[in-house]
């Protein structure tokens, strides 16, 4: 608007607000796709094998709401990168196992992920949960298979 006061030519369309939260919805739904396809994309350099990540979650909370936040640490372009995958709201301990295995696999297929995770960052609260003895049983593995620090 101030543009167009200034005499600026900006158009007419898509200033209002509801332009920006559909484009910031289109804009979400677009890197969700992308992060996929670049997780399910065989690497040359690997023999053809998927990306390896490892897994990093913390829990936060902001006004009485406790969120489980939730990345990834993979290889990217020859660099190691940090990916944020998201931030869910954790109601009980005892489910922060199943809620970090549902936020990997919202991008990535849970087929072959036992070869591919391999490790995870996690705090003191995620130890005392037994968070890492439950991955090592959701991914089929016998305990101590990788590390989680």
């Amino acid at each position: 608007m101030l543009l167009d006061e200034c005499g600026a030519d900006v158009g007419t369309l898509q200033h209002s607000r509801m332009f920006a939260a559909a484009f910031v919805h289109s804009l979400k739904i677009a890197s969700a796709q992308m992060l996929k396809d670049m997780l399910l994309e065989p690497l040359p350099v690997l023999a053809g094998l998927l990306r390896p990540f490892a897994v990093n979650a913390d829990k936060a909370t902001f006004v009485r709401r406790t969120n489980q936040i939730v990345g990834l640490i993979t290889f990217v372009n020859g660099e190691i990168k940090a990916i944020f995958l998201g931030a869910h709201v954790v109601n009980r301990e005892d489910q922060l196992s199943d809620q970090l295995f549902e936020a990997v696999t919202e991008f990535t297929s849970a087929e072959n992920l036992s070869t591919r995770w391999s490790g995870g960052a996690f705090d003191g609260r995620y130890i005392l949960a037994g968070v890492a003895a439950q991955l090592h049983s959701k991914l089929n593995l016998s305990p101590g298979t990788f590390t989680f620090r």
